[in-house]
């Protein structure tokens, strides 16, 4: 009985509902109820986005009787990222109880049992990826971002180190990164959601749930760092999938399709204002250099000169030169 893993969104919503009223209001859609079937406890407050239930029958089979991790096996390079050593037969009866117990708690939003069921069993198997990733899905369910962080990092590590990586792990801390907002912790969400849309690329028809998720995700990634024109070209592709995956008349689809035009717009607004910034910055000092010589303050070379000239000699001063009057007496 081998284990699998958790997801960190299964079932969350299309559009992001992020933590301390970082939600952009125009994007707060319907889709808040869609579950998939056996999957683990949704991720409303991360920034990712449902996977779509009926993407296709392939992306189905992927959903069916998951626990915790669903996309452990499918989101991962090859296999998933089981890096750890194989159980034996009481241990796997063990960890399938345990496991059972952390979905009823999921179900019954009792987190804080679930991640101490988790802590326990990290205890004896410390090195465990899959616990680790499970354990960052509750802590994400329980906005504990930086922890949350730190599982999926140590998660990521150690199956880096195996040479199997799961895309749901991936996926789990660029949701994390990206709630916690800030322009490195953004960034290296970007380059994760980019990575998991890269790895689902190359499942083909399996992997269009994965790809779903994860334009969605970097959407409201690129959102956030306000690259409006980055975050359109995104929402398209998105919208495109959307309506193939959806139809055009999908709540989740016209969501996309708002989500694209806000875009659209800001992205104008930014084009504009940074457009003013630049005639403005060029403007300012040549408004300020015919203003000076309409004063007739005299040009830089000139200031320049007199700065820097030489005082005049002794000889030269008024001083010493002799007056008209007493040259004419003399």
């Amino acid at each position: 009985m081998g284990r699998k893993k958790a997801k960190p969104d299964d079932d969350a919503t299309d559009e992001p509902k992020t933590a301390a009223g970082a939600a952009e209001p125009e994007t707060a859609v319907a889709d808040a109820s869609e579950k998939e079937e056996g999957a683990s406890p949704s991720n409303e407050a991360a920034a990712g986005a449902a996977e779509p239930e009926e993407a296709t029958a392939d992306a189905k089979e992927q959903e069916e009787g998951a626990t915790p991790s669903n996309e452990a096996g499918a989101a991962g390079t090859a296999d998933g990222g089981n890096a750890t050593v194989q159980l034996s037969p009481e241990e796997e009866a063990e960890e399938a109880a345990v496991m059972k117990e952390v979905m009823k708690c999921a179900d019954e939003q009792d987190f804080d049992r679930a991640a101490a069921l988790l802590r326990e069993r990290l205890k004896k198997r410390p090195e465990d990826d899959e616990l680790m990733h499970n354990l960052g899905v509750i802590l994400t369910e329980q906005c504990a971002w930086l922890e949350a962080e730190e599982t999926f990092s140590n998660a990521f590590e150690i199956q880096q180190k195996s040479g199997k990586v799961s895309m749901a792990t991936m996926y789990g801390l660029g949701t994390v990164l990206t709630e916690q907002g800030g322009t490195m912790k953004l960034l290296q969400g970007e380059a994760l959601f980019r990575d998991c849309l890269e790895m689902a690329a190359k499942q083909e028809e399996k992997g269009v749930a994965n790809s779903y998720r994860s334009f969605v995700s970097l959407c409201q990634n690129l959102e956030r760092q306000k690259r409006w024109p980055e975050a359109v070209e995104v929402w398209r592709a998105t919208c495109s999938l959307a309506s193939a995956v959806f139809g055009d008349e999908n709540d989740k689809t016209r969501a996309h399709k708002f989500s694209l035009a806000r875009a659209e717009k800001l992205a104008r607004w930014q084009k504009g204002f940074r457009t003013v910034i630049w005639v403005v910055t060029l403007a300012a000092p040549i408004a300020c250099a015919w203003a000076w010589k309409r004063a007739g303050l005299g040009g830089p070379w000139q200031l320049l000169m007199g700065g820097f000239g030489a005082s005049p000699a002794p000889g030269d001063s008024l001083a010493h030169e002799p007056s008209e009057i007493g040259a004419a007496r003399a």
